[in-house]
């Protein structure tokens, strides 16, 4: 994903061609051409046409998916039908209206190349990361990853 991914999905929420049930977040708000800008491959700039204090939970609102450019323009009018992403799950299957499969994504194995020290007042192993759940305590250069 790239920041022109992002202000290509935006300008497609509020084109009237993909009659998108989303474009009332943006109307009014943002003007189609000047208002969604990639300054680089990794920076997006929003431009609203005044303050407007809700926009970053409305950004995080469905309708603000960000997609590919190029999968949308392969799948053209089917692009809905052929769910892309990333993340802890893959699409498998899927019957509209009635299941979506998703399947678990391997996770890379990771192995120990040493016992990592004790971290003062934290026990051996574990540091305590949210309330209630343990993340291991792993010094830096001591995981490999294999696939």
């Amino acid at each position: 994903m790239t920041a022109d991914d992002v202000a290509y999905s935006f300008r497609r929420v509020m084109d009237p061609a993909t009659a998108s049930s989303g474009a009332w977040v943006f109307n009014g708000k943002v003007d189609p051409e000047t208002g969604f800008t990639a300054l680089n491959d990794s920076t997006f700039r929003l431009r609203l046409l005044q303050p407007f204090q809700p926009i970053m939970g409305i950004l995080s609102m469905q309708y603000c998916s960000v997609v590919p450019k190029e999968v949308v323009a392969h799948y053209g009018k089917d692009f809905r039908k052929n769910p892309i992403g990333t993340g802890p799950f893959k699409f498998f299957y899927w019957d509209e209206g009635q299941a979506l499969v998703l399947h678990k994504t391997p996770l890379p194995r990771i192995r120990r190349t040493r016992q990592p020290p004790p971290l003062p007042g934290r026990g051996p192993d574990i540091v305590c990361g949210q309330q209630g759940h343990g993340v291991p305590a792993v010094p830096s250069g001591t995981i490999k990853l294999h696939q």
